[in-house]
């Protein structure tokens, strides 16, 4: 089997997503201290627009097909959603205190927010923390975070 110097290999990768994209590569950068959002053509790296969404755009997420752009307003507390071909917003949705980082899952189906302060999300979090390892007991839990609560593989929660 012949090998593919790895140049060719991302530059095929690419094409094929932007193929798939049906659009021009696009880069969207959320600019949190102008409150406004970049939008770079990747193939010369140049910034074609300037969007103004939000109050305070902090995280992105573009969707699989480049139809939807998702990003948090930390201001509105909220998930302000994009139609990229109209350049509209069509929806806003609570998110709670000082929304940041966005995530997608690969196949667009599901969407998650990481927030800075007390929410729903972080309470269920730490109670769900205190089930997994009942070594953690009553004590004060500082900081609050916006990722995923780590499991080792073979499920068996301990603390070390």
């Amino acid at each position: 089997m012949p090998m593919i110097p790895q140049r060719c290999f991302a530059a095929l990768a690419f094409a094929m997503f932007a193929a798939t994209a049906g659009a021009a590569p696009t880069a969207y950068v959320p600019n949190e201290g102008s409150a406004d959002i970049s939008v770079i053509d990747t193939a010369t790296d140049k910034v074609t627009a300037t969007l103004k969404f939000g109050q305070k755009p902090r995280g992105i997420a573009l969707s699989p097909d480049g139809a939807r752009l998702y990003l948090s307003d930390q201001t509105a507390n909220a998930l302000v959603v994009v139609d990229t071909a109209k350049r509209t917003v069509i929806a806003t949705v609570p998110l709670g205190d000082s929304p940041e980082a966005i995530y997608l899952s690969p196949d667009g189906q599901w969407i998650a927010a990481a927030t800075e302060g007390s929410s729903r999300i972080h309470d269920r979090i730490i109670a769900t923390l205190r089930e997994l390892v009942p070594a953690v007991g009553d004590a004060q839990i500082t900081h609050r975070w916006g990722g995923v609560l780590g499991v080792p593989r073979d499920w068996r929660p301990s603390v070390g």
